[in-house]
């Protein structure tokens, strides 16, 4: 199973400004009520933030050369962020998002086919009884399972547990009535020092110095959210613009649920994941709808097959390119790949994997190296194939009789558990990035197709599967 877990933190940031934060309750400091009530809203008590943030870079026109010096771009980002607290339990939330793209120097507007994007899930961690960090998960088998969040010391060369409270602060925490001004015409605002240190807890990237800012407040006086003014940063061969503003909900009153497990009751999808449960022989067929856009902005559809031929001594995957194809593949960036159980030697039981390519003697088969001494060496018949059938079918909705659809708790990365598990053939963006699984039944409650899908450059794509033949795949005879 190919997983990676991500972590971000905010405290080497924070705790920089930490130091000098004093109570503010002097004799000698009158405090106003309204400041008072706004700090006191989000001061120790549960709220969430959303943060949006744009970065643009503009490259001025160079008039000896005629020409602009490079493309305009612009990176825009959201941060959500959830400081949650119930009595002694502490909880802590995040989740980024992020668009990336070059802008028409005429327009201004981005270029369609040079966006990116980028996010993550919404990560939440807990308080421990301990002080320590623990995060709460749902395993594809619908259990719950925590795991202590540690960092590496670099002194002692070892892991150690986070501490909540060092790790997860809330920037109000450390803003005192003192940094809070009333205007002339009654608004708040952040002192500047303070207000560059909010925007540097809620981890914006590329800021300019804030030069003022706003503190909004609804009708009871508590802190919805916060407007900025940036100047422009001009430099000889760029100009940097930003943007940011800050909402804020949930006032005392935001809560982060402990996780349970799911609930559904899909007996018929459950059969039908198992059906290859066990079986090393089967086919399943995979299609890759891709979608890019043209110079001028059309969107265009390409299409890619790939025929997975699964038996217990040799797996195949052909590309194919007509129904009546009788050769592997020749040409192009792809080729086809084979594993091939060993009888004996020293890989006796192992599939060592093949690839069919372009050699000194015209295309042939040849081993898969990683390096020059070591072969692609797969240790079962398992490590070549999808592994749904191990997925419970609890945590799925379903949404009628035949057709079901991953719960979203687990949609980014559920999508190469339907995928080849061999590398060359399988498709990686989904082990972080899926946007769709769904699970279609044909009228005997039997796998029909997988849907799985995917953004590149901000417009959706497809991997559709097929499974077929179980029990009865033969490998193509040209596949020797």
């Amino acid at each position: 199973m190919k997983k990676i877990m991500y972590y971000f933190s905010i405290a080497s940031i924070c705790l920089g400004f930490l130091v000098g934060c004093n109570d503010s309750n002097s004799s000698k400091f009158k405090v106003s009520e309204k400041v008072k009530i706004a700090l006191d809203s989000l001061k120790g008590k549960s709220h969430e933030v959303f943060v949006s943030q744009s970065v643009s870079i503009l490259r001025p026109y160079r008039e000896e050369d005629g020409e602009f010096q490079a493309l305009d771009i612009k990176n825009s980002y959201e941060f959500e962020y959830g400081y949650y607290y119930n009595g002694e339990e502490k909880s802590y939330s995040e989740k980024t998002s992020a668009v990336f793209a070059d802008l028409d120097k005429e327009t201004g507007e981005p270029i369609q086919n040079s966006i990116r994007t980028y996010s993550t899930d919404k990560n939440t961690y807990f308080k421990a009884e301990d002080g320590t960090v623990y995060s709460e998960h749902i395993s594809l088998q619908n259990e719950i399972y925590t795991m202590t969040q540690s960092y590496y010391d670099e002194d002692s060369q070892t892991y150690k547990p986070l501490i909540f409270d060092s790790e997860f602060k809330n920037p109000f925490d450390y803003i005192t009535y003192r940094d809070i001004k009333v205007r002339k015409d009654g608004s708040l605002t952040l002192i500047n020092r303070k207000a560059d240190f909010l925007g540097e807890c809620y981890k914006t990237v590329g800021m300019n110095f804030i030069t003022d800012n706003t503190i909004e407040l609804d009708d009871e006086g508590r802190i919805i959210g916060l407007t900025f003014v940036i100047n422009d940063l001009v430099e000889e061969n760029y100009t940097r613009k930003n943007e940011f503003e800050v909402v804020i909900t949930g006032h005392d009153s935001a809560k982060l649920a402990h996780l349970n497990k799911f609930n559904n009751d899909n007996s018929k999808l459950q059969s039908a994941l198992e059906v290859i449960k066990d079986k090393n022989n089967f086919t399943y067929n995979k299609e890759i709808v891709n979608k890019t856009t043209d110079s001028n902005g059309n969107v265009v559809e390409s299409r890619d097959y790939i025929e997975g031929y699964f038996t217990e001594d040799v797996v195949y995957f052909h590309h194919r390119v007509t129904d009546n194809d009788n050769h592997p593949y020749q040409g192009g960036d792809n080729y086809d790949y084979k594993a091939v159980k060993q009888k004996d030697g020293e890989y006796e039981g192992k599939y060592l994997a093949y690839e069919y390519t372009l050699g000194h003697q015209g295309y042939e088969w040849g081993v898969v190296m990683l390096s020059a001494s070591s072969p692609y060496v797969l240790d079962s018949f398992e490590e070549t194939a999808p592994a749904f059938m191990n997925i419970d079918a609890s945590i799925f909705r379903k949404i009628d009789e035949y057709t079901y659809e991953i719960e979203p708790y687990f949609l980014s990365t559920i999508g190469q558990y339907f995928d080849y598990g061999m590398y060359g053939v399988d498709s990686q963006i989904l082990e972080t990035k899926t946007t769709k699984l769904v699970v279609n039944l044909d009228e005997n409650f039997q796998i029909e197709s997988i849907e799985s899908g995917f953004l590149f450059s901000g417009i959706a794509s497809s991997i559709n599967y097929y499974l077929s033949d179980i029990d009865t795949t033969v490998i193509p005879s040209w596949a020797a």
